[in-house]
C-alpha cells in the first residue's frame, strides 16, 4: 500500500507522448485527490500526442496540464510507486536504485503512429490496469 507522504504514482514509457501522459490523467480522473499521478518519459519528444488527447476527450477525462517530460522532472520525494509502461525499459533502469519506491513492469502497446482504434486500444488496457492498481492499493 502507498505511504501517505509518498502516495504519488510515476508512469513512465519512452517518450512521454502517449502512454504514460494518458495513464496520469486516467489516474487522476479516477483517484481524484487521493493520489498524486505524474508522467515522465526517458527520452521525451517534447509534446503529448493528439491521439491521446483525442482518447482521453472521447472518454470525458481532461488532458490539461498534461506535458511531456523527462523522469528528472519530477519530484521523487513524492512518489511511491514506478509504474514503467514499455518492456524496453524496466522501472529498475528508469531511476536510481537507491530512490525508495516500487517498482511495476506493464508491457502497454504504443499506439503511436497508429490510428484512433489504437490509442482507443491503449486507453482501454491503461484504465483497467489503473482501475485495478487503485483498487489494490486501496485508492478506490
Amino acid at each position: 500500500m502507498l505511504d501517505q507522504s509518498q502516495s504519488g504514482i510515476l508512469f513512465v514509457c519512452i517518450g512521454n507522448s502517449c502512454r504514460s501522459p494518458m495513464a496520469e490523467a486516467i489516474c487522476r480522473h479516477l483517484a481524484g485527490e487521493r493520489v498524486a499521478a505524474f508522467s515522465a518519459g526517458v527520452a521525451p519528444v517534447g509534446e503529448v500526442s493528439h491521439g491521446a488527447v483525442e482518447a482521453l476527450s472521447r472518454h470525458g477525462i481532461s488532458a490539461g496540464g498534461l506535458r511531456s517530460k523527462h523522469v528528472d522532472e519530477v519530484p521523487l520525494e513524492l512518489v511511491g510507486l514506478v509504474v514503467c509502461l514499455d518492456a524496453a525499459y524496466t522501472a529498475e533502469r528508469v531511476l536510481d536504485p537507491d530512490v525508495p519506491v516500487r517498482y511495476e513492469n506493464w508491457d502497454i502497446p504504443d499506439p503511436i503512429g497508429g490510428g484512433m482504434e489504437d490509442y482507443e486500444r491503449t486507453f482501454e488496457v491503461l484504465r483497467e490496469r489503473i482501475s485495478d492498481l487503485l483498487k489494490r492499493e486501496g485508492l478506490l
